[in-house]
């Protein structure tokens, strides 16, 4: 079985092969040209991309969407991630962070599958 991968990022595309070598399934990654919308849930996103990449590839294909949700932080960046990294670094988000207690963070996965 062969599966498009549609992403630009090296590692999640050779992250995915790794796993699915294992079940004997081929990867193949594939990029699309699709403004990524703006929404306050990453699924959405998700879903939105994975549709409008199909109807260019016209192939079964997978996307992913993550985002990190910091408890501190009210859930900040949240599906905003991939923005608030080209403007912040790790140690800015930490400091945000100075005197609170529950630093703690939540990160969600989604990887939609369409054919």
């Amino acid at each position: 079985m062969k599966l498009n991968i549609n992403t630009g990022n090296k590692l999640k595309f050779e992250i995915g092969l790794t796993v699915l070598a294992k079940y004997g399934i081929e990867a193949i990654q594939i990029e699309t040209d699709i403004p990524e919308i703006q929404s306050s849930s990453s699924k959405e996103i998700c879903e939105y991309s994975a549709l409008q990449a199909f109807r260019e590839v016209r192939e079964p294909l997978v996307v992913t969407d993550a985002e990190y949700s910091i408890n501190a932080l009210k859930g900040f960046p949240g599906p905003y991630a991939k923005y608030i990294n080209q403007w912040l670094s790790a140690d800015d988000i930490l400091k945000m962070m100075d005197n609170k207690e529950d630093r703690s963070v939540k990160i969600t996965e989604h990887l939609c599958y369409i054919q």
